[in-house]
């Protein structure tokens, strides 16, 4: 056959519901495993929230949700990495307030990506409220007693953090500022070593994340002064709000969101913003992340876009008083 009347007949078997050779299945999302990457090490809060929810999505859309923990520059390796990895829904990052809200300013142009242009937010999943511990040998017991005491010897109490520039650095900054106070900060490799050694009397303060702190508190190892979130805390209904116990409107509320590299399909990133959004509302769900310090937020990719652009403007502020450094 003519191999022009060969190509019109292809042409006209197709445009007739025809077709002579054997069709090609549409491949569904997900066809393959799904990896979430998590931007700190196994243990921490972005690592329990990933692993729970991942054996969720994994249930409902039959394939596996591996977790990947790439630690490391404050989760900023980690969040380079995701930004330049094929858009096409396989591969998840768990962000937070430092990754898409504290890092733009405290790097600058070295951060090496836009926490704004270069992900797909899908869901606004978590708010990890911190909290104002001290170590039980200090003087002052309430908030208002603390910050008499930082007034009347500057420069004497001090407080761990995790690091400088990190969440429970800048929300230490804040407290400072708001409250007009001067506190000695001690900056630590990680959250573990820094609370060991308030634990340990070293140190006399820290804002660690609430999920990590509960259960010192309840052993009497440390002494929980305030909350930093709106509200308080079900697992320390006692506790006050910052804002309740003598700063009004003094808020901190770290968040954990789910986003894919800039450029996923529309219809892969709306199937699993549905599925992001099932799985949160389950009760099960609920009450594992409550028991674990976390409020379930339940926000979807447009809330997680508007929280991103707020805390980038936010944070700018808070990481230029404070005069942060990336170590």
């Amino acid at each position: 056959m003519n191999p022009n009347r060969r190509c019109m007949l292809a042409h006209a078997l197709a445009a007739g519901g025809v077709c002579a050779f054997p069709a090609v299945a549409q491949s569904r999302f997900p066809d393959k495993p799904v990896k979430i990457v998590v931007p700190f090490a196994v243990g921490g809060a972005s690592d329990t929230f990933a692993r729970l929810i991942g054996e969720m999505l994994a249930e409902r859309l039959g394939q596996p949700f591996l977790v990947e923990n790439r630690a490391g520059a404050g989760g900023t390796i980690a969040a380079n990495a995701v930004a330049r990895a094929p858009a096409d829904g396989y591969t998840l990052f768990v962000g937070d307030i430092g990754t898409h809200g504290i890092a733009s300013s405290l790097y600058g142009h070295k951060l090496g990506y836009d926490a704004v242009k270069d992900f797909v937010p899908i869901s606004f999943s978590v708010i990890n409220p911190l909290v104002l511990v001290a170590t039980p040998s200090l003087e002052a017991t309430d908030l208002r007693q603390l910050i008499a005491l930082a007034k009347s010897e500057p420069g004497r109490v001090s407080y761990a953090s995790s690091g400088s520039g990190g969440i429970s650095h800048l929300a230490a900054e804040l407290l400072e500022s708001t409250a007009g106070i001067d506190l000695l900060h001690v900056p630590y490799k990680g959250g573990a070593p820094a609370l060991a050694d308030l634990m340990a009397g070293q140190v006399q303060l820290m804002i660690p994340s609430l999920s990590t702190s509960v259960p010192h508190i309840r052993s009497g190892k440390v002494r929980a002064i305030a909350v930093t979130s709106g509200h308080r805390s079900p697992l320390l209904p006692d506790v006050p709000t910052v804002s309740e116990a003598g700063l009004p409107g003094y808020v901190v509320e770290p968040w954990l969101g789910i986003l894919a590299p800039a450029g996923t399909p529309k219809a892969t990133s709306d199937l699993l913003q549905r599925e992001f959004a099932a799985v949160l509302a389950l009760p099960a769900v609920r009450d594992k992340l409550a028991a674990r310090g976390f409020e379930v937020a339940g926000g979807n990719g447009d809330d997680l876009a508007q929280i991103v652009t707020s805390d980038v403007k936010r944070w700018a502020k808070i990481v230029e008083q404070s005069g942060a450094k990336v170590e």
